[in-house]
């Protein structure tokens, strides 16, 4: 027998939006994302969303007849959603989706807005606007203004599209394949130019700040040594595939937030258990986990001299 919806709509909450009632939403029960009794956004109608986690934030709202909000994803912010749908783990926050679809594991935030448009896969989109748009794999566009562009990679590493008057799209190398499961012939571009050779990637698992921000739980693609990180060793929360550099590292139990950057070359290496939501934040957070980081260093070094041995 199927489960109940986790969310009723409050039709005494109502705003109205191109001539149409738009409803609150409520939790009627826990969900990865909210507790029973939790406000959500406004929606068109009761269908819109679907799945056992999806869920509207509460500023944000959905609304046209091909809208819909599915599996585990989350609208959060201050978005809206015009006649487009995000389902998988998809992520949208403070963002604007019209007659689009994002699906996978995609980051939608910062002010984007994305317009007849499909994202899938990894794809991460910052401060960008989008048009006629299909951006997918382990793809990051970041404060770029793009249109009519198929911009893909088949690369483990990320690559980083930005601004359109600061890379010549002559420069990236372009070939024809088909997107899975779609049956839909694309262009995919890359460009060593613009490579970021990230060493972690999200785990899939998400969680909220103390200030309501969307953080990734990330893992480690290769070992760090000088660290003390291991290969699939899984990390803290991060806001961005850009929030790490050079070999930074937060260890579990750490969080940080939106506008924080952390460079290896500044021995940014966090472990204990802090929460890190501004540049202020990051001297007390590095003293907290000195100790742990020596300790784990120690028994790197141990390991890497095994391997050697070996």
């Amino acid at each position: 027998m199927p489960e109940s919806k986790h969310f009723k709509l409050n039709r005494d909450d109502a705003i109205k939006i191109d001539e149409m009632l738009l409803f609150r939403i409520e939790a009627t029960r826990d969900t990865a994302f909210v507790k029973k009794g939790d406000l959500g956004g406004y929606i068109e109608r009761e269908d819109i969303i679907e799945g056992e986690n999806a869920w509207l934030g509460e500023n944000a709202i959905a609304y046209g007849e091909h809208t819909k909000i599915k599996g585990n994803s989350l609208v959060g912010g201050y978005s809206v959603l015009n006649n487009s749908r995000i389902s998988g783990n998809s992520i949208a926050e403070n963002s604007i989706l019209i007659d689009s679809v994002v699906m996978g594991q995609c980051y939608v935030h910062t002010g984007s807005k994305v317009v007849k448009s499909m994202l899938t896969g990894n794809a991460e989109i910052i401060s960008s606007k989008l048009e006629n748009i299909i951006a997918g794999k382990n793809l990051v566009v970041n404060e770029a203004n793009l249109k009519d562009k198929r911009l893909m990679t088949t690369q483990k590493n990320y690559i980083v599209v930005g601004d359109e008057q600061k890379i010549n799209f002559s420069d990236l190398e372009e070939y024809e394949m088909e997107l899975e499961g779609q049956g839909i012939m694309v262009r995919e571009a890359f460009s060593k130019k613009h490579k970021v050779d990230t060493y972690y990637e999200y785990t899939g698992i998400t969680k909220l700040s103390s200030d309501g921000e969307v953080l990734h739980q990330i893992k480690a693609k290769e070992a760090i040594h000088d660290v003390g990180v291991l290969k699939g060793e899984v990390g803290g929360y991060v806001s961005s595939l850009t929030s790490l550099k050079n070999g930074a590292w937060v260890g579990e139990g750490n969080m940080i937030g939106k506008g924080v950057s952390l460079d290896g070359a500044e021995n940014s290496i966090l472990y204990g258990s802090s929460e890190i939501l501004s540049k202020d934040d990051i001297p007390v957070a590095k003293a907290k986990s000195d100790n742990e980081q020596k300790r784990r260093y120690q028994e790197s070094l141990k390991q890497k001299a095994t391997q050697i041995k070996l």
